[in-house]
């Protein structure tokens, strides 16, 4: 679920002009400072979570059960394929 959460934050950071200047202003590789801003607007998950996701969301690819749950719109989540934003925070 909270791999879920990650991706949930990533595309509404890349839809919320307000939330993705929040994350440009962040300082490079500053992940702590990412994920307390994600729980600041209800996205809870950890350094890890976001790297397993970061590793296969941004230019990897999935494995099997994250395309499952992200490929048919689980919990309404779709993939995010747009790295731009998050890539100063690495995989």
């Amino acid at each position: 679920m909270s791999e879920q959460n990650v991706l949930a934050f990533v595309i509404k950071a890349n839809s919320d002009k307000g939330l993705a200047s929040k994350v440009k202003a962040l300082p490079t590789r500053n992940l702590t400072g990412l994920i307390f801003l994600a729980q600041s607007e209800g996205f809870a998950f950890t350094a890890d979570e976001w790297q397993a996701v970061s590793a296969t969301a941004f230019g990897g690819e999935l494995d099997d059960t994250t395309l499952d749950q992200v490929a048919g719109g689980a919990d309404g989540i779709p993939t995010c394929t747009s790295q731009s934003l998050f890539s100063s925070f690495g995989k």
